[in-house]
């Protein structure tokens, strides 16, 4: 499910604090990694990662490092970027989809959000979706 070949989570992240994992996406996680959005920022601190097969190369060849959910500094302001299919999720039939969410929120506005790694303006370049192309 979305993608990868193998996942792991970052165990003492206080982002997921109370969201139930032992290191990897378990059955929690299932709804949430179908139809999930991967991104190769390479200076972020992955809260989620794996390996992926590079994108357009066939079975057996290069493997690719992708986070599915990650944090940044950006100019003056911070990212927490979350490619897991939660908002697809929000209609009450994934109470995890709810559940981390809120344990993301929560830790966005806490104290505890505090990232050292920088993203850099190209690399929010590359991910940028214009906004006319979000509302069609």
């Amino acid at each position: 499910a979305g993608g990868a070949l193998g996942m792991e989570i970052s165990s003492t992240h206080p982002a997921l604090k109370g969201f139930p994992h032992s290191g990897f996406p378990d059955l929690q996680f299932f709804s949430l990694l179908e139809g999930a959005t991967r991104s190769g920022f390479d200076r972020t601190a992955p809260i989620l990662t794996g390996l992926a097969l590079a994108r357009g190369r066939p079975e057996g060849a290069a493997l690719s490092r992708i986070t599915l959910l990650s944090e940044g500094r950006v100019g003056a302001g911070k990212l927490l970027w979350c490619g897991l299919n939660g908002l697809g999720n929000l209609d009450g039939g994934a109470p995890e989809a709810v559940y981390l969410l809120d344990r993301l929120m929560r830790y966005a506005a806490s104290g505890d959000f505090s990232p050292s790694a920088r993203i850099s303006d190209d690399e929010i370049e590359a991910v940028r979706i214009p906004y006319t192309q979000l509302i069609h």
